[in-house]
């Protein structure tokens, strides 16, 4: 064993330990005294060497282990530089005097070391970042005797999984940020444990085509066998959902086959995890329950759902009597007239898209909620054809949308539709604002044309659904006073003078003004454009000059705006990141504008800001003469 690059024996804030030379052999370090280090590299970075370490205590003794960069504001780091598979195990208590950044290498699946934590871990209030790593591998975990205690932040930045084992007493945070990887991992992966009295779980992300997660997931159980039933699972608190992958998963009851010896094994009991607030803040986010034949099944109970204005969800998995989503205020979310389930009246969430049966990737539809059973999607004979119905009917088009008189709708589902236009001087409202594109290359309203109608939401938040990677259009003029909503990851363009007031809001995907040929419009309202999605402007004056845009940023990942060749847009205020900007040009490096950005801009346009954001909260100037 070697301690490099140190020549005397590192103990102190801000030293540096390096065990990563000539090991041959399974290695076991005994701490003999308290250890502090700044920085700890373990693991032979020799390829032939591949050999796992494991820091303990001898017997009894409870030598702590404690981090200190000896910097204020610089984290301290423990990383494991082997290739091939070792496992580097602390056993040893830690405790944190400083941030820790936990790293390790690898490249594939048999090039993926990893670093397991099996002992108390004092947080201290501070946050643990892990990074790198191999997508879909298991490379960190914390293990049974790994009890994590007080308060502070765990952060997963990494390609590769943090697995749980054990029920930990944390009561801090954790953020997932990446770590997305095959079916039975995630950011986090709680098979046999879980962070039951986390504060919060943070999950970011974003969708693309379809149901393909870009960043965090947080995943529990696996399909394999357990004993007894896991129980809770997740923080029993709250869970806030920016564009990530919630996936509570089945858990096999392992002696259904043999001779069960409790209600679990019978298959007379669910797996229920419960949560206090489901908060569904931005961007276009994947909930999952599923369950495992010979069990009962899988109950996700949220005491509350919040849901901020463009947030989106697909739900997957719930439509079953053992997959359960049930949320204590659903009624709140319902629009419509309540029909009966089974009748094409029934209320819908507007923002919710639901699997039924048969493809993964995307929703076929709207979701409703009924007690009992909770949430679920509708069914092909829960929506009439006729568009005169009435205004309580949910609305499946698929031959014509061609209006002889106005016409109201609770919610609108369009298929292949052979005749798109409304009608000249036509109006056909959606009552609860739920439009859903089941197809690609559809439009209302055909652009430029005067027989295309207006498309109204009236006081309805309007939500329109695009799938896939496909592209609708609405060329119709949409009117109304509760804004818009871009869900789902295809792209929705938009080529008529709309007169909606309230904000745009792009939760996922694109949401292009403008078409190359025909302009078009956004609301008089203001803009804001999730991580992950993008508005697209293809004409001059898509934004109104007086509108505020929004850039949002949430974890690793930001919203963008797209400007075409020769576009030069105005607008007042800018915010990029939550970050107020001031007045001036802005753009990509590819553009004339004064302030390029390639994170949050593309394409040649221009986006010229009127106003200066940053003056905005300094208060009122009286002057006296």
């Amino acid at each position: 064993m070697n301690w490099l690059p140190a020549t005397t024996f590192p103990n102190g804030a801000g030293q540096v330990a390096g065990i990563t030379n000539d090991i041959v052999g399974a290695q076991f370090i005994q701490l003999r005294k308290d250890i502090t280090l700044g920085t700890l590299y373990i693991g032979d970075g020799v390829a032939s060497n591949v050999c796992s370490t494991t820091v303990l205590n001898n017997g009894t003794e409870t030598y702590t282990l404690t981090f200190d960069s000896g910097s204020a504001g610089v984290a301290a780091a423990v990383s494991g530089m082997a290739t091939g598979t070792p496992t580097v195990t602390i056993s040893a208590p830690i405790s944190l005097n400083s941030d820790l950044l936990v790293s390790v290498g690898g490249f594939n699946s048999t090039n993926s070391p990893r670093i397991a934590f099996n002992g108390p871990l004092a947080m201290n209030g501070k946050t643990v970042t892990f990074t790198n790593g191999v997508a879909g591998q298991n490379q960190f975990s914390f293990e049974l005797g790994a009890n994590l205690t007080g308060d502070g932040t765990l952060v997963n930045n990494a390609q590769t999984v943090v697995s749980v084992t054990g029920s930990k007493a944390f009561a801090g945070r954790l953020i997932a940020n990446r770590g997305t990887g095959g079916g039975n991992t995630g950011s986090f992966t709680l098979i046999s444990g879980g962070f039951t009295n986390a504060a919060e779980f943070v999950i970011n992300g974003y969708l693309v085509n379809g149901n393909s997660q870009v960043g965090a997931s947080i995943h529990s159980g696996n399909g394999s066998g357990a004993v007894n039933n896991p129980g809770q699972r997740w923080t029993t608190k709250r869970v806030t959902l920016n564009g990530g992958s919630l996936d509570d998963g089945g858990q096999a009851a392992s002696n259904n086959s043999g001779n069960p010896t409790n209600d679990w094994q019978r298959g007379l009991e669910y797996v229920r995890d419960d949560i206090a607030t489901v908060h569904f803040k931005s961007g276009y986010s994947h909930v999952s329950v599923s369950a495992l034949t010979g069990t009962t099944g899988t109950i996700l109970n949220a005491s509350m759902v919040e849901r901020n204005p463009g947030a989106t969800a697909y739900l997957f998995g719930p439509n079953a009597s053992n997959k359960l989503f049930w949320v204590g205020n659903a009624s709140t979310f319902l629009i419509g007239a309540g029909g009966p389930s089974g009748s094409q009246t029934m209320s819908v969430i507007p923002w919710l898209g639901a699997y039924v049966s048969g493809g993964f990737a995307n929703p076929p539809g709207f979701a409703t909620y009924q007690t009992p059973g909770g949430m679920r999607g509708f069914l092909d004979s829960e929506y009439t054809n006729s568009l005169t119905a009435g205004p309580q009917y949910n609305v499946a088009v698929a031959t014509s949308l061609a209006l002889t008189s106005d016409a109201t709708v609770n919610a609108l589902r369009m298929g292949t539709v052979g005749t798109p236009n409304i009608g000249y001087n036509r109006t056909l409202t959606v009552v609860s604002g739920g439009v859903f594109f089941k197809d690609g290359k559809q439009s209302i309203g055909t652009s430029g044309s005067t027989n295309a109608g207006t498309l109204n939401f009236g006081a309805a938040e309007g939500v329109v659904w695009v799938l896939g990677t496909t592209t609708n259009t609405i060329g119709a003029k949409i009117t109304g006073s509760g804004g818009l909503t871009k869900a789902s990851t295809g792209m929705l363009t938009l080529t008529a003078t709309n007169l909606y007031s309230g904000g745009t809001y792009v939760g996922c995907g694109t949401l292009r003004v403008g078409d190359g040929t025909y302009g078009g419009t956004l609301g008089s309202g203001n803009a804001e454009v999730h991580a992950g999605a993008k508005i697209q402007v293809s004409c001059a004056n898509a934004i109104a000059d007086t509108a505020t845009l929004s850039i949002l940023y949430s974890g690793l990942y930001n919203g963008r705006l797209e400007l075409d060749t020769d576009v030069n847009e105005t607008i007042r205020f800018l915010y990029l990141g939550g970050t107020a900007m001031p007045s001036g040009t802005y753009g990509s490096s590819v553009s004339a504008a004064s302030n390029k950005n390639d994170q949050y801009f593309s394409g040649a346009g221009v986006l010229t800001v009127s106003g200066d954001a940053t003056k905005l909260r300094l208060g009122t100037r009286i002057c006296i003469f």
